[in-house]
């Protein structure tokens, strides 16, 4: 076999990409080791507004950069790369700003919500910035665009947290560490495709106009509801649990996050790849690579999940007994991160033009297991009953959105 320059950063990819997610694993472990039970709870309930704001994906337009960067870059076409990038990130610092003047008039959640929204941003510019590096098929770049940010963001969270052992600092100096990885990837986007930062910017604030909202929201209204079936069973705990059980419940979800966040990883490379699929090979051809993918993770994760539980269980007792509640419930979270982690089907559909269908079937599947969970637990909530809730959303989604994409593509 001839080793090429492309091979060799296909061969580098995984394993920077693994270390990357790692550390950022870990990261979390140690978050719940050196914070107090009540700070970490502080931590995961800003986490998840975290999330809702990234769940916005810039009112929807992220969504469609995803999609439509690695067409553009393809065809040479870099001011209109640098425009796409430069409107999905300004459009991200004009909802965190509506965001923290809504944080401002709720008095009793201010802190929680202000410090989301902060670090919400972060990450979503983040997201925002190395959407180049995916779509021009560099995965190498990525996966060190992705160390550089685990690398510097880890060490000053755990400073953060031996210093002041409090939730609010270690948020600000995670945000202040994605904020710069962020900067730097964008000026050095700039001088690769030699389009400065203020004409892309100028460019973007044109083209506002011009954006075809009606699939801006059809996209939004699926990035959202999506994000709210995943993760409905912790916002759930975030609104009734007490602060022991928020931070017990929270601590059996890294192992959701960490699916969440490898699916994330493997995805960004992924979407560009079926999308450019399509466009080369056809529909087809795109089908049997998401199903490969699909399949693929499928079988990963039944052959890590024993040995996987058995792992968690030795660290639980070993490194964080005040944790110890959140084991029975660490099986049934981890079976619904092997179906998180193996959902490609909802980037087929996005990617073909199937984004009105994949909603209705996202609602259709969140309606039949939410309404499942109810009758069988009577709206009962407890951290066992929240897991259950968690394995059924994820389930019968993959199930109905690999059926979509079957119909679709047949």
């Amino acid at each position: 076999m001839i080793i090429t320059r492309n091979r060799i950063k296909t061969a580098g990819y995984a394993p920077i990409l693994g270390a990357s997610m790692g550390l950022m694993f870990i990261r979390l472990l140690l978050m719940a080791k050196l914070l107090p039970v009540t700070e970490f709870a502080e931590l995961s309930a800003a986490l998840v507004v975290s999330s809702v704001f990234n769940t916005l994906a810039c009112v929807g337009v992220f969504v469609d950069l995803q999609r439509r960067l690695p067409v553009l870059m393809a065809r040479g076409q870099n001011r209109a790369a640098a425009m796409n990038l430069a409107r999905a990130a300004l459009l991200a610092v004009a909802l965190s700003a509506i965001f923290l003047v809504g944080a401002v008039v709720a008095p009793p959640y201010r802190l929680v919500l202000a410090l989301g929204v902060i670090q919400g941003l972060s990450q979503q510019l983040f997201l925002i910035a190395t959407t180049e590096s995916r779509s021009a098929g560099n995965p190498l770049r990525y996966a060190m665009q992705q160390l550089t940010r685990s690398v510097l963001t880890v060490p000053v969270d755990i400073a953060a947290a031996l210093a002041f052992s409090t939730a609010g600092p270690v948020l600000i100096a995670d945000s202040l560490a994605g904020y710069l990885v962020a900067a730097l990837i964008f000026l050095a986007i700039s001088r690769r495709t030699h389009v400065p930062v203020s004409l892309a910017s100028r460019l973007a604030i044109r083209s506002l106009p011009k954006v075809k909202w009606l699939s801006m929201l059809f996209l939004l209204a699926y990035s959202t509801f999506a994000a709210m079936s995943v993760q409905i069973d912790r916002w759930i705990s975030t609104i009734v649990l007490t602060r022991t059980g928020l931070a017990t419940y929270s601590f059996a979800w890294i192992v959701m996050i960490f699916a969440s966040s490898l699916q994330a990883i493997v995805n960004a490379s992924a979407y560009p790849m079926i999308a450019r699929r399509l466009a080369q090979r056809g529909q087809a051809s795109a089908y049997r690579l998401t199903l490969g993918l699909s399949v693929s993770f499928i079988g990963v994760s039944a052959l890590i999940f024993w040995p996987g539980l058995k792992l968690s269980d030795l660290a639980i007792d070993r490194f964080f007994p005040n944790y110890a509640a959140a084991k029975p419930i660490v099986p049934i979270l981890t079976l619904a991160a092997a179906c998180t982690l193996s959902d490609f089907w909802t980037s087929f559909l996005v990617i073909t033009g199937h984004e009105r269908s994949l909603l209705g079937t996202s609602l259709s599947a969140f309606a039949i297991a939410f309404g499942t969970w109810y009758f069988l637990f009577g709206g009962h909530i407890d951290l066992s009953n929240l897991a259950y809730l968690a394995l059924g959303v994820s389930t019968i989604t993959y199930l109905f959105t690999a059926g979509r994409a079957y119909l679709v593509r047949h």
